[in-house]
């Protein structure tokens, strides 16, 4: 925005003679250029960024080899358990905090609704699956959350079942 200070004196020195309204309509023009040209590469920057989260999100998911390793036994096995101190807890641990710091991301408008259809299959794998939910459960009795000393929006993993909700309204069908 170098261009701003000079814009600026350029209206205020041509508003003073009524003979310059041609320089006038120019000045204005280009600073609706500029700001155009400005807003658009916030836009395409916004939209890069984006997609550079995703690629992080799937890089999680494909190159963590716990979270990735998880996410296959829960795909193959709809009764597995994951009981506290099991050897499954480390990679749910870590997919678990990686959908708080999404749901982060999304209340932040750093992502929107676009970015998490990408990964809403993955969301949706984990948050329906009743080993994820009985150990979010166990953590939450665990932790006292059954005797309310805890809000509702402060709980460990209440990022999970929140985009849940997100995905669900958006890319699941009624009736389904």
């Amino acid at each position: 925005m170098v261009f701003s200070p000079v814009i600026m004196y350029l209206l205020f020195k041509t508003s003073l003679c009524e003979a310059n309204t041609v320089s006038q309509i120019i000045a204005y023009a280009g600073a609706f250029i500029v700001g155009m040209v400005a807003l658009s590469t916030y836009l395409k920057n916004s939209s890069i960024k984006r997609m550079e989260f995703i690629d992080q999100v799937y890089k999680s998911f494909d190159e963590d080899e716990d979270i990735y390793g998880l996410h296959d036994l829960l795909m193959e096995d709809d009764n597995l358990k994951i009981p506290l101190k099991s050897p499954h807890e480390p990679a749910l641990i870590k997919a678990l905090t990686l959908f708080d710091r999404i749901l982060n991301y999304y209340e932040q408008n750093l992502i929107n609704k676009e970015t998490l259809s990408y990964i809403a299959a993955e969301i949706l794998d984990f948050s329906k699956h009743p080993g994820v939910i009985e150990y979010i459960n166990d953590i939450h009795k665990k932790y006292g959350y059954d005797k309310k000393r805890y809000k509702e929006d402060i709980r460990f993993y209440s990022g999970l079942k929140e985009l849940e909700k997100i995905c669900t309204k958006k890319y699941l069908m009624k009736g389904s």
